[in-house]
């Protein structure tokens, strides 16, 4: 499958130059946990085109004055994996901002829920297959088959430290914001489970690392009507989705902006692909 992928993202990367689409907007790019060869061959491809990598802020100020820019890009984080720290370094070399979006109670615990939903044997527990299972489930459904699993197994730190996290708030390259308290599925959660996590993970950000925590992304990309209420009521000033596309300043909704995925797992052609648009013209993922 990774090389039948590959040779399609070939072609549509040929496709794309012969038959170019404008290149309207910022270009909006997010990763996972990429291994390094994938983060910086993701990056010399952006720098090679001519793009200048921006701030959240330098993206903030474009997005209020509805600027007209060129070839500026936006890069940015979900989750804080161990794997992220393995960055760092590139970060700086390439001399990049980059943001990078946080839930606060794998910080402390250790682990993200859907470790616990890939483990081996978790079915005799939860009764459900696969962590796609558990984002249908009503949040107290959900928050009941995740405790149980925790009461049954024992695993791996898989998050950055409360010490690593704001060895990242040090780096002078780095943003970082919210990515809610438990990484629920939003659009699952009541009016008062989402300004919970929404407030509470705000809140404890700002605390650990000193500073105002202003921006924000949506958890597997799911938001609703609430959500949107909620950013506005305690003074987000944008929220990151999982919508591909560019940015366009004059048109975007600040808590609605779009990015491009990369696939963790891909190759590096697909994820060339991926970040430059050309897979999106014609692939939704």
């Amino acid at each position: 499958m990774k090389i039948l992928r590959e040779s399609l993202a070939i072609f549509l990367l040929a496709f794309n130059r012969l038959f170019p689409k404008e290149e309207k907007g910022i270009l909006s790019v997010y990763f996972h946990k990429p291994e390094k060869w994938l983060f910086r061959s993701v990056i010399e491809s952006i720098l090679k085109k001519g793009y200048t990598i921006i701030t959240l802020k330098e993206l903030e100020q474009i997005i209020r004055t509805k600027a007209e820019v060129k070839k500026k890009a936006v890069i940015t984080f979900d989750d804080g994996s161990v794997e992220t720290l393995d960055l760092i370094r590139s970060i700086r070399e390439y001399n990049i901002p980059v943001a990078m979006f946080i839930p606060t109670e794998p910080v402390e615990s250790g682990s993200f829920w859907w470790d616990f939903a890939e483990l081996k044997g978790q079915k005799e527990v939860s009764g459900l297959n696969a962590p796609a299972d558990f984002k249908t489930l009503p949040e107290d459904i959900f928050d009941q088959k995740i405790k149980q699993l925790k009461t049954k197994f024992k695993i791996q730190r898989t998050c950055i430290t409360l010490d690593e996290l704001k060895r990242l708030g040090d780096v002078d390259l780095i943003t970082l914001g919210a990515h809610t308290v438990t990484h629920p599925i939003l659009e699952n959660c009541s009016f008062e489970r989402q300004e919970k996590e929404l407030k509470e993970s705000k809140e404890q950000l700002g605390k650990w690392l000193r500073r105002p925590i202003e921006y924000f992304a949506y958890p597997n990309g799911d938001y609703n009507k609430n959500t949107l209420v909620l950013l506005k009521k305690l003074n987000y000033k944008m929220a990151f989705t999982t919508k591909p596309g560019r940015i366009d300043p004059g048109s975007v909704d600040p808590l609605q902006i779009p990015r491009y995925s990369i696939n963790d797992e891909g190759g590096k052609y697909e994820n060339l692909a991926k970040a430059s648009g050309a897979w999106q013209r014609f692939l939704p993922s």
